[in-house]
């Protein structure tokens, strides 16, 4: 259309992206999808961040119990 410059100008942009008034503004979509590389199911992605968590907990753990030792 005609007013498409007007309707993506930067100023639009920063409406709905910054103030979050999304009826008056637009944001960006789409950014991310070109580094998707997988869509695993809900169980494998929860799993995941499971393992993921409990990874650094054991890491933290291990910092902390070795700095409690010098005391």
């Amino acid at each position: 259309p005609e007013d498409f410059a007007a309707m993506t100008d930067e100023e639009k942009h920063r409406i709905g992206a910054v103030e979050g008034r999304l009826g008056d503004g637009f944001i960006n979509g789409g950014q991310l999808s070109g580094i998707v590389n997988s869509i695993p199911s809900v169980q494998k992605l929860f799993e995941d961040m499971v393992e993921g968590a409990l990874l650094i907990y054991k890491s933290k753990l291990e910092e902390f119990e070795k700095i409690s030792m010098k005391k």
